[in-house]
């Protein structure tokens, strides 16, 4: 994966974390602290938590392919950074109400994390499924009739050839 298509992922990353934790905030809130209003700059809040969460998943770039086990242990360390960074926030934001409080911010890491993952998972698989399709498309094209054609005969610039 190159740069620009990593940092791309990025940014749908952060924009999927600010909606979890948007949805956490609710549901923590109306849990913990229902009758605590919150004032206008915590709307701000989610932003903030998912730039800071999004620097951690900087760890997983690499310009090759990584092997599972290299991509496991990146996965684990980012984890553990965001886990550090959200209760780093949480504690100087003053979201530190009691246990049960840090413990359901950090289960909610947890599931956002997942979350955000299975999503990745699923747009890089739909991405690969529409890839392989039209690869099909173009190969079918080429060996169309048993004419061999050029990559860009197949594509409508019959005036360029491939050597």
């Amino acid at each position: 994966m190159d740069r620009k298509e990593f940092l791309k992922n990025r940014l749908i990353d952060f924009f999927m974390i600010q909606t979890g934790i948007s949805v956490a905030v609710a549901l923590i809130g109306s849990m913990y602290a229902p009758d605590y209003t919150l004032p206008y700059g915590a709307f701000l809040m989610p932003s903030v938590y998912a730039f800071f969460c999004t620097l951690p998943t900087l760890v997983t770039y690499s310009s090759y392919e990584l092997s599972i086990k290299e991509l496991m242990i990146r996965k684990v360390m980012e984890l553990g950074l965001i886990l550090t960074v959200v209760l780093m926030l949480s504690y100087f934001g003053g979201a530190w109400l009691n246990v049960k409080t840090v413990l359901a911010i950090m289960c909610s890491v947890v599931v956002i994390y997942v979350l955000v993952g299975l999503g990745d998972y699923y747009m890089l698989k739909a991405n690969a499924k529409q890839m392989n399709k039209q690869l099909r498309r173009l190969q079918y094209h080429i060996q169309e009739g048993g004419k061999k054609k050029t990559l860009f005969e197949a594509k409508g610039d019959s005036d360029k050839t491939i050597e």
